[in-house]
């Protein structure tokens, strides 16, 4: 959904429906708290990655589906966030104000990684993105004029392309020296 549309719902309340008090009470009716966490819960319909959603409607024809979060912090803060909105507490169902800050898809990432949620793409040799053991790199580098690049391939279970990185120099961040970047604000 577009942020224009957003800020559209938002500017045309005369023509919400339903309210906007029947929208948050829709909302208060299905967050439960857990006191355990502190996290308010949605318990109403979520999306595969376990973020609570919502429909609203512009007018009578027009309807979209947000996500809970992000709905509840543009109420809390007078507008639509136009960031990502990171969940503080690790749990993409809460809807805790409290809990939620707006961030870039940069620290929402690097957050997703730090908190064990996404494996890092580049944590080693063997992280997601890398098929090829440090010998197995030296064993294609020691290739590179004898045979194609082709048959290195095939021999390593790779593409060609890959081949052709590592034979130009390329090496995965794993290989080389990198920087540890933080992703607090």
């Amino acid at each position: 959904m577009s942020n224009a549309t957003t800020m559209h719902w938002f500017h045309r309340q005369s023509d919400w429906r339903p309210s906007r008090e029947s929208v948050v009470a829709r909302l208060t009716r299905r967050l439960k708290r857990d006191d355990s966490s502190g996290c308010l819960l949605w318990t109403g319909g979520r999306d595969r990655w376990g973020y609570g959603k919502i429909d609203l409607r512009i007018g009578a024809s027009e309807r979209f589906t947000v996500q809970v979060h992000r709905f509840r912090y543009a109420l809390s803060i007078g507008r639509w966030p136009v960031l990502s909105v990171l969940h503080g507490c690790d749990t993409p169902a809460c809807a805790e104000t409290t809990h939620l800050r707006e961030g870039s898809h940069e620290e929402n990432m690097a957050d997703c990684v730090l908190r064990g949620r996404k494996p890092s793409a580049f944590a080693g040799v063997r992280g997601v993105l890398f098929k090829l053991s440090e010998a197995d790199v030296d064993r294609l580098l020691s290739l590179r004029g004898r045979l194609p690049a082709r048959d290195v391939a095939a021999e390593l279970a790779v593409s060609p392309v890959t081949v052709w990185r590592y034979w130009r120099g390329w090496r995965p961040s794993a290989l080389r020296p990198q920087e540890v970047r933080s992703c607090t604000p």
